[in-house]
């Protein structure tokens, strides 16, 4: 059996989070992966059913991505047709909302994102809450 290979602690804080957002990511993703999501695509997901219905533009304050990055993970969204855009034929603006199928994939893949949350708050037991708490800090940068 082949030795795991430590990771070098690097002295830069924006690598480490860069290493450590990576790593909590995939982790996501390999448990979505047999609902066919990513996690970023989960997000939104919860995100369009919150506001139960919503433009592009509210979308994208919620989860804080800009609008590009949003468009990219919406496409396969849509066309999996988990993600309809309910506006009016000409209008500009996007209105999002669930389909049937969406509704029932998020709260399949829901069960799956609390077992993993579950999980994670376990790996980090007392270290969770301030972690939460300097990742909130951390938002306040920009």
């Amino acid at each position: 059996m082949p030795q795991e290979q430590q990771v070098e602690k690097l002295p830069c804080y924006a690598i480490r989070l860069r290493r450590a957002a990576t790593t909590v990511t995939e982790h996501y993703n390999r448990a979505l992966q047999p609902f066919g999501i990513t996690i970023n695509q989960f997000s939104l997901l919860a995100g369009v059913a919150a506001m139960d219905g919503c433009s592009v533009n509210e979308l994208a304050a919620r989860v804080g991505l800009d609008k590009s990055t949003l468009v990219r993970n919406l496409r396969p969204l849509f066309a999996q047709g988990y993600i309809v855009d309910t506006a009016a034929p000409g209008r500009r603006n996007r209105q999002l909302a669930l389909t049937p199928a969406g509704r029932v994939l998020l709260q399949q893949a829901r069960e799956v994102w609390h077992s993993t949350q579950k999980a994670l708050k376990a790996r980090l037991g007392p270290l969770l809450e301030p972690l939460l708490l300097a990742l909130d800090c951390l938002d306040d940068l920009v």
